[in-house]
């Protein structure tokens, strides 16, 4: 799933969970990552160099605090996502794709209510303009309970998304997003709820500079004039 590089207003979300933005300055060996700590996610739980030039760095969800229930009404909550920025160090390459997961976020609806969840924010690339997207989480379902009596059947699974950006080469690459969960009513309930092995995790590539092949043998020339004026014994 790509994100959809729509322009969008996010007024229509409901107020964000968060508290006062905290900026905190990591550096990751090929790039340096900027992020607010502030959010009901906190800090980064690892970074990680993968096979090749990959990259990334995880957030684990909390054991609780993140959720949404619902019976008869709709219910809506909004959860601020970290804000953050990737620079590139000297001496290093960052390029795409820019791949991101949310999830799994687990669901279960009862009778004819239901839940969703949508991933929206913005984008910047090198420091240029503001890019919107708007990101449903798709939802599986992996048991089915049928109605039986006065139990209207049921529904539960989980929420998930892997949006990916292909970008080239790039020196900077900011995020702001705001995760949505909704519960509508009926007759029975609708529930999301995340737990610390969900994770939203962003990966992309990080590779050194190569060193023209002039400069080695430049180098390799100055270590044989230097050989070869070494004084005798």
């Amino acid at each position: 799933m790509n994100f959809r590089n729509t322009l969008i207003g996010l007024a229509g979300l409901a107020a964000s969970v968060s508290a006062a933005a905290a900026t905190v300055v990591v550096d990751a060996g090929s790039y340096m990552l900027s992020y607010d700590n502030s959010t009901v996610l906190g800090s980064p739980s690892s970074f990680t160099n993968g096979a090749g030039n990959s990259v990334s760095f995880t957030w684990s969800f909390p054991d609780s605090g993140v959720g949404v229930g619902a019976t008869t009404t709709l219910a809506k909550v909004a959860y601020t996502m970290p804000t953050y920025t990737i620079s590139a160090k000297a001496g290093f390459n960052l390029s795409g794709p820019v791949a991101g997961t949310l999830g799994n976020l687990s669901f279960s609806d009862v009778g004819s209510n239901a839940s969703s969840a949508t991933l929206a924010g913005n984008l910047s690339i090198n420091g240029g303009g503001l890019i919107g997207f708007v990101d449903p989480l798709t939802k599986t379902t992996t048991l089915t309970l049928p109605a039986v009596g006065s139990f209207p059947g049921s529904k539960s699974g989980f929420l998930s998304t892997s949006p990916s950006l292909p970008l080239g080469g790039f020196t900077s690459f900011a995020f702001d997003g705001t995760l949505t969960l909704e519960a509508s009513g009926g007759n029975g309930s609708a529930v999301i709820f995340a737990q610390s092995q969900n994770v939203f995790r962003v990966g992309f590539n990080a590779a050194a500079v190569p060193v023209p092949a002039a400069i080695w043998l430049f180098g390799s020339a100055l270590v044989g004039v230097a050989i070869r004026r070494r004084p005798a014994a």
